[in-house]
């Protein structure tokens, strides 16, 4: 949120283009907070121990070189289709790996479900 908010200023003076700063908090922040809030609710729900591992770790560094290469992409008109594939490239990524990671355990549910 910080950069996002940083780069939406510099965007007021003119320095960069008003989608980088833009894109820096909807992709950053929201896509970040989307797969914390999916992981959390993943392991917590299932009964698991709220910790990460490697994979999620993962996820979140695949969503934030979604972030940057997104914003790259609208600082460089030039080659902006191709930056903007990468991107879409790394966050398909992400969310492939959440499947992959904690689809099982959405999808098979352990035992009886206790009456409370």
């Amino acid at each position: 949120m910080p950069a996002g908010l940083l780069l939406a200023g510099l965007a007021v003076l003119e320095v960069v283009p008003a989608a980088v700063g833009i894109h820096a908090m909807t992709a950053g922040a929201m896509g970040s907070m989307t797969v914390a809030v999916m992981t959390r609710a993943t392991l917590g729900h299932t009964g698991r121990p709220l910790r990460g591992d490697i994979w999620t770790a993962a996820l979140f560094l695949l969503v934030a070189g979604s972030t940057i290469t997104r914003i790259a992409a609208s600082l460089d008109a030039a080659a902006y289709m191709s930056i903007l594939w990468a991107a879409a490239a790394l966050w398909s990524a992400a969310f492939l790996l959440f499947v992959l990671r904690f689809g099982k355990m959405l999808a098979i549910r352990p035992g009886p479900i206790a009456k409370r």
